[in-house]
């Protein structure tokens, strides 16, 4: 009885563990984003981080170029880290508002061209 009760438990565990997304340790971003009111952003999946990004957006534009500057270092797991999903928010948001993520400024509409007579 007592061997199964150790086996759940450690059964219990690994799944805990297991679904705990992983973290960003010192993430410069993650705090920058955290400091401007975000709340704690650990654990959140990356469609509440966009949905506060996306009435945030000056600080999406703040941290886009920030972010693709990491991305370009940023191990295969790097997406699912906060500053993963900060950044992956961050990116969609600036598509959507039509910024461009790396400098942070309005993308301007180009004009069309008129068609030869």
């Amino acid at each position: 009885m007592k061997s199964v009760f150790i086996a759940v438990m450690a059964a219990s565990l690994l799944v805990a563990v297991g679904c705990k997304s992983a973290s960003s340790p010192n993430s410069k971003i993650v705090a920058e984003v955290e400091a401007a009111g975000s709340g704690r952003l650990e654990g959140l999946d990356e469609a509440a981080i966009q949905n506060w990004l996306a009435k945030h957006d000056d600080v999406a534009a703040k941290i886009g170029p920030e972010c693709s500057v990491v991305m370009k270092t940023a191990t295969a797991d790097w997406a699912r880290t906060t500053e993963g999903a900060v950044c992956t928010a961050a990116a969609r948001v600036l598509f959507y508002k039509q910024k461009d993520l790396f400098n942070g400024q309005y993308a301007q509409p180009q004009p069309k061209s008129q068609p030869a007579k």
